[in-house]
């Protein structure tokens, strides 16, 4: 939950401010730092974190390099001998075809995007030998997505496949989500939104088992995004996040609280971030 709720803040901070800041970074208690570096078009360029553990700092450093308006190369760099890079390659319409990686200049294997027209028909994920996976789009007369098929290839011979299908409202909202793996139903999740169109709610079922998880989230006024974010299992509450915000929408602070257990002799994890942001520095 915590790598996601990562990537999760570095795509809402690229969306929300690359076009005004040149750099933010982000504390958490005395254990993180993470440091965005951005361009002079708004394009991020670099991230820094540093995660501080009692055996001393560790340091992961993204960097990201474009041509023109387009991700060209991105580089993960997790210590002196251990570098991961994704090329990024594009057709004549500026659609990606291909996403090459490489585990310390060695190539590991690739992403191959197949188009039907304008849109993605299948996303095939090659290993260093053989496919690993793809997955395969079906699209409604609104260029919505109703379906896609998953299909892991376990080798040459045999294979698992999850199809998951979507139902959406005249807005093009997703209002249910359903995996199925042959003739049996995996889980199903249900989406609400309120008047605005902001999502309110987000349930997962599993047939035989009932409610697993439900994610909801709450507003203030006009505000676009969330000031709480709750999740709940089995009608406990698990995991909760608090934002605010300055007058014009940048992001200030926010708490997570994660709750390790449901008997309550065990004290919640609670992390505290803030954010700072700078006009001019240098990468």
């Amino acid at each position: 939950m915590k790598k996601l709720t990562i990537i999760f803040n570095i795509i809402h901070l690229i969306n929300a401010f690359s076009q005004y800041f040149y750099c933010i970074e982000q504390y958490r208690n005395d254990t993180l730092i993470e440091q965005y570096y951005f361009n002079s078009r708004g394009q991020l360029v670099k991230q820094i974190q540093q995660i501080f553990t009692p055996n001393g700092k560790d340091v992961v450093v993204r960097e990201w390099e474009y041509k023109d308006s387009l991700l060209a190369s991105e580089k993960i760099t997790t210590g002196p001998s251990d570098v991961l890079q994704y090329v990024y390659l594009y057709d004549e319409n500026n659609r990606v075809v291909r996403i090459k990686w490489y585990g310390n200049n060695r190539y590991e294997g690739k992403d191959v995007f197949i188009y039907q027209g304008n849109l993605l028909e299948r996303r095939v994920h090659y290993g260093p030998k053989q496919i690993q996976w793809e997955k395969i789009f079906t699209y409604d007369s609104s260029q919505h997505v109703t379906q896609m098929d998953f299909i892991i290839y376990m080798d040459s011979l045999s294979s698992y496949q999850k199809s998951y299908h979507y139902l959406r409202d005249t807005n093009g909202n997703i209002l249910h989500e359903f995996c199925l793996s042959g003739n049996d139903t995996l889980h199903v999740v249900k989406y609400s939104y309120d008047k605005m169109g902001r999502k309110i709610e987000q349930t997962t079922f599993i047939p035989g088992v009932g409610e697993v998880l439900a994610i909801s989230w709450k507003y203030q006024k006009r505000l676009h995004r969330p000031v709480v974010e709750i999740h709940r299992q089995n009608n406990y509450v698990v995991y909760k996040e608090f934002f605010s915000y300055s007058k014009d929408g940048r992001i200030l602070k926010k708490q997570t609280i994660e709750y390790r257990n449901f008997s309550g002799k065990m004290k919640p994890v609670k992390n505290k971030y803030r954010y700072k942001y700078y006009k001019q520095r240098k990468v």
